[in-house]
């Protein structure tokens, strides 16, 4: 069985660090949909790749919560903060598992 590597910008990645993220902010779904001005269906596609998060969503994150858009649609964990980065990392990997 071969595995399929995604592109980062595919919606499937996007979901994935969306959803690490807000775990890293401990946040539930219906805290963070609130915080961003969504609905929490929304954010739970978002999150499940069924639905591709809009510039206008990834720019409320970065208000925010200070999470860089290149973490959202490029997967460049450089410049987030480095105790988020941490608990994202934690989170991601646990995904792997």
């Amino acid at each position: 069985m071969t595995s399929t590597v995604l592109p980062p910008h595919h919606p499937l990645e996007i979901g994935r660090r969306l959803h690490a993220t807000r775990l890293g902010l401990n946040l539930k779904s219906t805290e963070i949909a609130e915080a961003i001005g969504i609905t929490t269906q929304a954010w739970s596609q978002y999150e499940a790749g069924s639905r591709r998060a809009s510039l206008d969503v990834g720019l409320a994150l970065s208000n925010r919560f200070r999470i860089p858009l290149d973490w959202i649609y490029r997967g460049e964990l450089a410049s987030v903060p480095y105790s988020l980065a941490q608990e994202i990392m934690r989170h991601m990997a646990g995904d792997q598992a």
